[in-house]
């Protein structure tokens, strides 16, 4: 597993993006309007947006979930994952998501 934080930690304070063998992993997707600069970020670690394989969403706040409909448009394969007690995918909906 390669941890490709310092990487992101550059560009956006809450994602974390984890690469595992041939996958991509990002942990949280940011504020709204962050899409292109958190894409820029990931491929500064020589993956790029659309090979993201999942998408965990820790918590429901627009700071964890704001790029993900916009990521899920670029990668409509990825697995997204959230808590189903939480709203997460209430608040996606709202924001133009699923």
């Amino acid at each position: 597993m390669k941890c490709l934080n310092s990487q992101l930690r550059m560009a956006l304070f809450i994602p974390r993006c984890y690469g595992i063998n041939n996958s991509l992993i990002l942990v949280d997707t940011g504020f709204p309007r962050q899409t292109q600069q958190l894409r820029e970020a990931i491929e500064k670690t020589g993956f790029s947006a659309e090979r993201l394989t999942a998408i965990i969403l820790t918590y429901q706040d627009i700071d964890h979930i704001g790029c993900a409909a916009d990521l899920l448009k670029l990668a409509p394969s990825a697995a997204i994952m959230a808590h189903r007690d939480g709203s997460a995918e209430q608040n996606l909906g709202e924001a133009g998501g699923i």
